[in-house]
């Protein structure tokens, strides 16, 4: 509960500003969640792990390409 309550905090702090490089912001996400898993010291149990993006869905830096960028997010 108190982890929703600062992710809606922190939601309510974004404001529009510059430019989208989606691509950066996904890989810096693959880069934590990779940090975290692994740091993990139980390897028994599986961790559920997910990655939320906000955004204008205009993609004006980084990979701009739909294409490019899906393709790269597969690998």
């Amino acid at each position: 509960a108190q982890g929703k309550q600062t992710a809606k905090k922190l939601i309510e702090k974004v404001t529009p500003a510059g430019s989208t490089n989606l691509s950066g912001g996904i890989f810096q996400g693959f880069g934590v969640i990779k940090k975290m898993l692994q740091s993990q010291t139980d390897t028994t149990s599986a961790k559920l792990v997910s990655m939320l993006i906000f955004t204008d869905g205009l993609c004006n830096a980084g990979i701009t390409n739909p294409d490019a960028l899906t393709s790269s997010v597969e690998k």
